[in-house]
């Protein structure tokens, strides 16, 4: 549903609470951080 989501509705996939915080460096440094992870999990995947 993420991938369906992507782009035009990914503000209904982001956390709430990231959405809420008044500091939008945060906000982007915390999408950053949760996509390079995602990054790492399935690059692990895609090598077994």
């Amino acid at each position: 549903w993420v991938a369906e989501a992507f782009p035009l509705a990914i503000f209904d996939v982001i956390e709430d609470h990231l959405l809420k915080q008044n500091n939008s460096e945060t906000i982007l440094n915390e999408l950053l951080v949760m996509i390079m992870e995602t990054g790492v999990v399935m690059s692990k995947e895609s090598t077994n």
